[in-house]
């Protein structure tokens, strides 16, 4: 039913000419490597890429057999909030599985009304939990961003051991990856991803569940966006300076420069931002006393 081709970059252009089209990416057998962990030869697992004229074709693929395939999602497209909460049993012990996930929730949830007086969330929860770790993905089906490695900025401002400790998962905010998909499992494993339960959200029926939870499958006009800004973190540069120690020897080190200020905080400037800000900020504690930590 579907043609897989072994890199990205075969599929891209194919892309590029029918937008309409949508890519996904499969598990396939990548040959045997060296293990360093298990210090033996194992067998690899490598991804192949294909297209799909419709999700409909894609859904019809996979409630007949078992696949192992994974939204694939680019730069500059579209894309839903989305968590995957990812805990080992054995090294994290405190956790429950309904408390973990709800946990997780309040974060993003409490975040998104503090910041953006969002309170209308449709949350789909799909799980693949086994013995060995509590696995989540949450999908908000009416929340997207620009893109999906603005997800991670979004993520870094939650203060939590959950965030600290990557119980919810960063390595899955890039400016290009793969996100597996309802009914599918990894390549060699049983951990299907199966619908778990849902908030706010009208599940109609399987097949439209099934749409909804597909990160990249954006209804603009059903969803809102968080039209989040970037703000890069200036990695401070380095000198190379010479010292002499105690014992009169000379040593080699290098040393951050000072960065100068890239503008000043003038009267003026300071007033501008300040007005730039949302009526809840100036008459709410919890929210005015975010900016007095900001600016300190």
């Amino acid at each position: 039913m579907f043609k897989f081709y072994t890199t990205k970059q075969l599929v891209l252009p194919m892309l590029q000419k029918d937008s309409s089209k949508k890519m996904f990416a499969t598990d396939a057998p990548g040959g045997k490597r060296f293990c360093k962990k298990q210090n033996k030869m194992v067998d690899s697992i490598v991804k192949n890429f294909f297209l799909v004229d419709s999700y409909k074709q894609l859904y019809t693929a996979i409630t007949k057999e078992q696949y192992s395939f994974y939204e694939s999602y680019e730069p500059n497209v579209l894309c839903k909030l989305y968590i995957d909460i990812d805990c080992s049993r054995a090294e994290n012990p405190q956790y429950t599985d309904e408390g973990l996930l709800n946990d997780v929730l309040k974060l993003i949830n409490d975040k998104l009304f503090e910041d953006y007086e969002l309170n209308n969330l449709e949350i789909i929860v799909l799980t693949a939990s086994t013995d060995a770790k509590i696995s989540y993905h949450i999908i908000y089906s009416n929340i997207h961003f620009k893109e999906a490695n603005v997800i991670s900025y979004f993520l870094e401002e939650i203060q939590s051991d959950l965030v600290t400790n990557k119980i919810i998962d960063p390595r899955i905010y890039n400016s290009a990856g793969l996100f597996r998909i309802m009914y599918c499992n990894k390549m060699g494993k049983n951990n299907a991803l199966k619908f778990y339960k849902s908030f706010n959200y009208n599940h109609v029926s399987d097949e439209q569940l099934f749409y909804d939870s597909l990160i990249c499958n954006v209804d603009e006009n059903k969803s809102t966006l968080i039209d989040y800004e970037i703000i890069e973190k200036v990695k401070p540069k380095k000198k190379v300076v010479i010292k002499r120690n105690n014992n009169d020897n000379v040593e080699v080190v290098e040393e951050e420069e000072q960065q100068p200020i890239i503008k000043e905080l003038t009267g003026d400037y300071v007033e501008q931002l300040v007005m730039m800000l949302k009526d809840k900020y100036a008459s709410e504690f919890k929210y005015w006393v975010k900016i007095g930590i900001y600016y300190h």
